[in-house]
């Protein structure tokens, strides 16, 4: 049973929310700016090991807010097998907060939206609801507008879970800062995240004291890949360091509408000196999509005077069209001022012969054996 705590003006009964609103009206309206700046700390501080049903006391644990309030149970929760959540909230007609429910994860039922549809493609997941009535009420004191624990029941239908396994409920789950940071650490040392995994449970004395699972890891390194810059950025980024030691380093991209990069075209010093050399005869064909982004890589190469093979440009683009071969080539014409090739050797894709014929209207094409 729930025990029933008194405190100075207000019911020692648990009332129902519909009888503590018709009560609560007959009172003035909190003053939620009343709260002295400086008094922004639990009294008693957060001693939840003596915290039990039954315990009179507990009526003099106070909170400058819901949020430290919250904190105070779950941390609560997490010693004694269970989880917490927030659950119903009051609010006076002038819309000031001034009382909050916090409950036990497994209170309550799933609501029965989905049952009985037929043909589901994922499998539903397993109901942990089981309307267990553990909870904690806290309401607002309008003379000093501090919050005070009204309520509190610790009677649970359910098993409790074993504390050291508590941290793998949703609600304790979580990264701290340090945790983060020692991850991100090893993770650029090479060390994978299995590794890094056992080094943190090793760090914390077991894999039960750990809030967060080895899944837990593998979330948060793709979330902080997705808020950095991606590939194409680096590469760009890549591209305009090296200009910076080779200015004649020559490269250009293209954008579609969305700002996703569709073509990149690069060429170093050495390859613009080579092709004003040996550029007569160029050969280039496109890679079948066989990286990891699924894009055509096309290289342009030629034969020096010794027979051996020397690159040329080299691009990156997103498709075989037309329009796409004539940007490779009029970045080719741009890099290398302007000189055309006599010959240019290629396999039987159409697109390009139609971009050669646009762009090198007097080489000689040739396909190659």
């Amino acid at each position: 049973m729930g025990q029933k705590f008194s405190h100075e003006g207000v019911n020692s009964e648990h009332t129902s929310y519909d009888q503590y609103e018709q009560e609560e009206e007959k009172h003035e309206e909190v003053n939620v700016d009343y709260m002295n700046e400086d008094d922004t700390n639990v009294e008693p501080m957060f001693d939840y090991h003596g915290f039990d049903e039954g315990d009179e006391d507990v009526c003099h644990f106070h909170f400058s807010d819901v949020d430290i309030a919250f904190e105070f149970y779950n941390r609560y929760a997490r010693t004694k097998g269970f989880s917490a959540r927030k659950n119903r909230t009051r609010k006076s007609r002038a819309g000031a907060l001034k009382l909050k429910n916090f409950v036990c994860h497994r209170e309550g039922f799933r609501p029965p939206n989905n049952y009985g549809i037929g043909n589901l493609k994922r499998k539903p997941t397993p109901e942990t609801r089981c309307g267990c009535s553990a909870m904690m009420e806290i309401r607002v004191d309008a003379p000093s507008g501090r919050w005070f624990i009204s309520y509190f029941s610790d009677e649970h239908n359910h098993p409790l879970l074993d504390p050291r396994l508590t941290g793998l409920l949703p609600g304790h789950r979580f990264m701290s800062e340090a945790d983060i940071g020692h991850m991100v650490n090893m993770k650029k040392g090479g060390i994978s995240v299995g590794q890094i995994y056992r080094a943190l449970a090793n760090q914390a004395g077991g894999y039960e004291y750990l809030s967060f699972t080895q899944k837990d890891m593998y979330n948060k390194i793709a979330k902080q890949r997705r808020q950095l810059p991606g590939d194409a950025y680096a590469a760009l980024k890549y591209l305009e360091d090296q200009a910076t030691n080779d200015p004649s380093l020559y490269y250009n991209h293209h954008m579609d509408a969305d700002g996703t990069l569709r073509n990149l075209f690069w060429c170093d010093g050495l390859s613009r000196a080579d092709y004003s050399l040996f550029g007569d005869v160029l050969a280039f064909n496109a890679t079948y999509k066989r990286n990891k982004y699924m894009c055509p890589l096309v290289v342009f190469s030629g034969v020096n005077h010794y027979n051996q093979t020397i690159i040329f440009p080299t691009a990156l683009f997103c498709d075989e069209k037309k329009d796409t071969y004539r940007w490779l080539l009029q970045q080719l014409k741009a890099a290398m001022n302007g000189k055309a090739p006599v010959s240019v050797i290629t396999d039987g894709d159409l697109s390009m012969k139609f971009a050669i014929e646009k762009e090198f209207p007097n080489a000689h094409h040739r396909l190659c054996a």
